[in-house]
């Protein structure tokens, strides 16, 4: 028993480190990008500054896609330097709880992209208003034809607290 537990743990050690040393190994290689490329973003999901990966939760079926902010500006950046690609296909398919502040970091990376003479196609079945506010720097916008827009415009309302400071016998500085 204790030769054969001894005869597992070894070949246990053997294929951990074999495992190790091939995840770096597939790691350290990097995609070739060929001429006339398309760089493809997906905004789908929680849009967040920053993207945790969650194994657990993806093993399960559990996790809830989310965008990384960081990630898409970043290679809005590298495609836009990048002399072998010649535009961005967006596939927008439900992009949540996105701030005004940051669909406009990404309209604004858009724009700097499309200055370089480069274009930018999107395609969604149902563009939310934040989706259709960064896909409306594009040069094409393709809606399915069975597609819906789901936009109800921006609104803000004034609070007037004068006459209720005034009753409470508060006096503003």
């Amino acid at each position: 028993t204790v030769c054969g537990f001894v005869l597992i743990c070894v070949i246990f050690f053997f294929v951990g480190i074999f495992s190790l040393a091939s995840l770096i190994i597939s790691d350290s290689k990097v995609a070739e990008i060929k001429p006339q490329s398309v760089l493809h973003l997906q905004l789908d999901g929680i849009l967040n500054e920053y993207v945790k990966d969650d194994p657990i939760g993806e093993l399960l079926g559990n996790a809830y896609p989310q965008t990384s902010l960081k990630e898409t500006l970043s290679a809005i950046e590298n495609a836009k330097n990048n002399p072998n690609i010649n535009g961005i296909y967006i596939e927008s398919f439900n992009l949540t709880d996105a701030s005004p502040a940051m669909l406009r970091e990404i309209r604004t990376a858009l724009s700097e992209f499309k200055k370089d003479g480069k274009f930018i196609i999107t395609y969604s079945d149902h563009y939310t208003q934040g989706c259709y506010y960064i896909c409306s720097e594009a040069d094409k916008i393709i809606l399915n034809p069975k597609g819906q827009i789901d936009w109800h415009g921006l609104a803000s309302e004034p609070i007037f607290y004068k006459d209720l400071l005034k009753r409470l016998g508060i006096k503003m500085q």
